[in-house]
């Protein structure tokens, strides 16, 4: 993959540039650039659509290609795919893409393994894409934002399972902030064959810190 200056930012520079272009809009959003008080308002005036060169999310080839190779340096992912709708369609193309590995081998329903604190999007992916849910108990700190599970008790969850699910399903930072112990649930996943899905909304930076394995990329 070519390498691109770090400091270079296509799709920001591209957003600028058109703003201080003085070009007429004949092109939605219907505000213009013009923010309603008639004043001149960064928001409004950077706020674009799929015009020449601004690039489309779906097919991108131009800047959004471009920076999306910048956050796949950056992470040291195979590919990084930006989305829109916060992190839900992640979560709802993680489980699809599981559910996918799935029935190249099964013909039955898949079932993901995945912490009671999972994002709602999980629960709406599992009618979107009719997948089963088993809960994974975990301790007494059981709660609507922590759930706190180890390698231990997954280990112990899988070897009493008769049918292994396609995956785990996890959120980690959770919604307080803890860490799961990624590396050796990741481990332990390879053991039984299982896909790891992580939910890391709330810890993209991690990646960032001089701390091994705790963003799920490693």
């Amino acid at each position: 993959m070519k390498k691109v200056p770090k400091t270079y930012t296509p799709v920001a520079d591209f957003i600028e540039a058109y703003s201080q272009s003085n070009t007429v809009r004949a092109h939605m959003p219907g505000h213009k650039g013009i923010a309603p008080t008639a004043k001149k308002d960064i928001i409004y005036a950077h706020d674009l659509t799929e015009i020449t060169g601004a690039d489309s999310l779906y097919e991108a080839e131009g800047i959004l290609l471009q920076s999306e190779e910048i956050a796949t340096s950056l992470f040291h992912s195979y590919h990084t795919y930006y989305s829109a709708g916060g992190s839900s369609q992640c979560i709802k193309t993680m489980c699809a893409l599981a559910c996918a590995y799935h029935y190249q081998n099964n013909t039955h329903r898949p079932t993901i393994l995945a912490g009671r604190n999972a994002h709602k999007t999980f629960i709406h992916a599992s009618q979107l894409l009719r997948f089963d849910i088993k809960w994974l108990e975990s301790t007494d700190y059981d709660s609507l934002c922590e759930c706190r599970i180890t390698p231990a008790l997954l280990n112990q969850t899988l070897s009493s399972l008769e049918t292994i699910p396609c995956a785990l399903y996890l959120t980690s930072p959770d919604y307080l902030g803890n860490i799961l112990d990624i590396k050796a649930i990741a481990e332990i996943c390879h053991q039984y064959h299982m896909i790891l899905l992580v939910d890391n909304a709330h810890g993209a930076y991690l990646k960032f810190i001089d701390k091994p394995y705790i963003h799920p990329i490693g």
